[in-house]
Order: structure tokens, then sequence, then C-alpha cells
């Protein structure tokens, strides 16, 4: 290869290190900026093209030019920035979130919840739209619980309340508050439409 060269004028040329430390640098912040912006699955999907595309134009520089840039410092920095951010948006960043759709999700369905953690500023958007509403009501409670004395009646409550939530979280409902020993949920809220909320309801 280096008779070659010597013979047809083509010699390997090779950028500097601090060339190479300055373009590793580079694209480091770059799939920074995008893992950092971005969500997990697409600066996933970033830093793969980034990396194929680095590749490339290592191997085309290469071949035409016959010039040799270092691959390994720049894909190293890119896939380091990804595991990075990634991590410490798994670890910190995103556990609020996780922590609310958890929270969400003992009063909503997991699809609702998701959604609301995932997308905050749906809550704050006001619009008028058409719901349906449930109310439950245990009939003769007021009486059952004189009878039946406070603990027993936690107890009923418990169960009750437990059951029927169950099933309003089974078909999607928005369980807006307990009243007493009573539910008021709905269904087709801003932050999930549902176009079937009748047939859900």
């Amino acid at each position: 290869n280096i008779i070659n060269g010597l013979l047809t004028g083509h010699t390997v040329r090779w950028v500097s290190t601090a060339a190479n430390t300055a373009l590793a640098a580079l694209l480091g912040l770059l799939v920074t900026g995008v893992t950092t912006w971005r969500r997990p699955l697409e600066s996933l999907i970033c830093t793969a093209l980034l990396s194929v595309a680095w590749i490339v134009v290592v191997a085309a520089a290469f071949y035409f030019r016959t010039l040799w840039i270092a691959l390994t410092p720049a894909v190293g920095a890119m896939l380091v920035s990804y595991v990075a951010i990634s991590g410490y948006r798994y670890a910190f960043a995103d556990r609020e979130r996780r922590q609310l759709a958890s929270a969400l999700g003992q009063y909503t369905s997991k699809t609702i919840a998701r959604q609301v953690a995932e997308n905050p500023e749906l809550c704050m958007r006001a619009e008028a739209r058409v719901v349906t509403a449930m109310f439950t009501d245990l009939q003769g409670f007021t009486s059952i619980s004189e009878r039946i004395g406070a603990e027993r009646t936690q107890r009923v409550l418990n169960v009750c309340l437990g059951e029927f939530t169950e099933v309003m979280l089974r078909h999607e409902a928005m369980v807006n508050k307990f009243i007493g020993d009573g539910i008021f949920a709905f269904w087709n809220p801003v932050i999930y439409p549902q176009p079937d909320h009748v047939m859900l309801a």
C-alpha cells in the first residue's frame, strides 16, 4: 500500500489529533442536543442515523481522497452522549413524569394517565365539549352506615368504591372524585378524546 501510494502520488494523509478531537466533540454535542430535546425513540433514531452518516463520510474521504479520519472517537462520543443523557433523563428528569402517570393511574385508565404525563400542556387547555358523566350512589347508605358503625362502613366503602372504580377504569373513564359513597366519573375529556364515549359509559 505504501509503495502503491508513492508510485501513484496518492499517499494516505492523516487528519490531525486536534481535528479528530474537535470533530468528536462537535458530534458529541450535536447528539447531546438531540437527546436532550427529543423523545427517547426519536433521539435513538437520530443518533443511529448520525453514526451511519459519519461512517459513510469517513469511508468516502478515505476512498476518494485517501484522507484518514479517525472513526472511533466521533462514534464513541455520540454513543456516550446518548447513553449519558438518556440515563440521566430516565433516572431523574422522567421520574416525575412516571410518578405522575402512576398517581393518575389510580384514578383513570393507564392510557389517559400516560397521555397526561407525556403531554402536560393538554391540561392547560379549556374547551367546551360533549361528555358523558356518571354519578354512582349506594342505595340507603346513610341508614346502613348508622346501623353497622364506622369501621364496617369503611370496609364496605373500600370494597364497593374499589369495584366500581375498577370497572370504570376498564372502560377508560376519567374518575373525577369520590363523593362520600358515590363516584363522579366522565368520558371524553379534552386530554383524551373518545368518539365512542357514550358506548363506553
